[in-house]
């Protein structure tokens, strides 16, 4: 049977997706992490906040990516560098209480 008869998708050979696909996937990781960040801040329980913690380093990682395809630029790489380092620190600042209870 040809291709051309079959009526299938064609198969992705690796080809990058068209540069409005990934700002729309930038743009639902952002609103995913902000989502993240604002659950960990309200978060009364501690091990409900490092699942909150484990999940934004999960999507900040996908983010990265997504940058790095459609080509960082200065202030999204800022914003994530930021958001990290307070990932970081609240996550540090978890491990020192876990540790000491």
């Amino acid at each position: 049977m040809s291709r051309k008869q079959d009526d299938s998708p064609p198969i992705n050979r690796g080809q990058r997706r068209a540069k409005s696909d990934i700002e729309k996937l930038i743009a639902l990781e952002w609103k995913v992490i902000r989502k993240l960040w604002k659950l960990a801040q309200k978060a009364e329980y501690d091990k409900h906040r490092g699942v909150y913690y484990q999940n934004l380093a999960s999507h900040a990682r996908t983010l990265a990516l997504l940058l790095r395809v459609a080509g960082v630029s200065e202030d999204q790489s800022g914003d994530l560098a930021r958001l990290l380092q307070r990932i970081e620190k609240k996550a540090k600042k978890f491990v020192r209480v876990m540790n000491h209870e």
